[in-house]
């Protein structure tokens, strides 16, 4: 069928627009209005479910303030799906001394002209990274060391960067993790986000927040990608 909203966000205003047959849906789904109305008087369209509007996702779950929807009617439980692997989510947002995140900039989407499931492995893959990443990682390097003069602190935007050209050993002593229903992470005893430069500040929020323990067991987890399978 013809896709209702064709952007992934913005503001429709009261109403969605059809954009083939001009049907038109209240914000909530239901039904506002469709073109010569009289026509299908006495057809039994009252009740069809054409008449209800857009169909309802009735499987949501709100994580954390992540929001998970099963488009199927029947399936396995989130608690069971996901089971252990949220704790990378848990992880993600206990970082914040709020235990909150929030969205400060739109995402960046990419288009992979792929088969989904080779985009999918790739995330677990710790092969390529020194690799496929060293004209832009070594670039990084070697234009700050170039650049640095008598700077002794490394720019975050070269910590970035420079550890993606780490060695096959660095990333095979790093490990990876699998849970049931294929979902898992890279970087289980150490990863490419584990050495950045602290933040000025931070970890006495953190300790505040959590106490000295529960801070330091938080920022001691250093995952690198997670991948929900079959699609996050």
């Amino acid at each position: 069928g013809v896709k209702i909203a064709s952007e992934p966000c913005g503001n429709t205003g009261k109403f969605f627009r059809c954009p083939y047959h001009a049907w038109s849906f209240k914000t909530d789904g239901s039904l506002l209005a469709i073109p010569l109305k009289k026509g299908y008087e006495g057809t039994g369209f009252t009740d069809t479910k054409a008449n209800d509007g857009l169909s309802r996702i009735r499987n949501v779950v709100v994580y954390r303030d992540f929001i998970f929807a099963r488009l199927s009617e029947t399936g396995v439980a989130f608690e069971d799906y996901f089971g252990e692997s949220l704790s990378t989510i848990d992880n993600m947002v206990d970082r914040s001394p709020e235990g909150k995140l929030a969205v400060e900039a739109a995402p960046i989407r990419y288009m992979h002209t792929c088969n989904w499931k080779m985009l999918v492995e790739n995330q677990t893959d710790t092969c390529h990274p020194m690799v496929a990443h060293e004209s832009s990682a070594g670039t990084a390097i070697k234009v700050w060391q170039r650049e640095q003069g008598d700077s002794k602190e490394t720019p975050m935007a070269v910590q970035l960067y420079g550890p993606f050209m780490s060695p096959y050993e660095f990333y095979e002593q790093s490990g990876i993790r699998i849970w049931p229903n294929g979902h898992g992470h890279t970087g289980v005893a150490n990863s490419i986000h584990s050495n950045y430069s602290d933040i000025e500040g931070y970890l006495g929020q953190m300790v505040a927040a959590y106490g000295e323990k529960r801070a330091h067991e938080i920022l001691g987890e250093v995952r690198h990608n997670t991948v929900y399978f079959p699609n996050i």
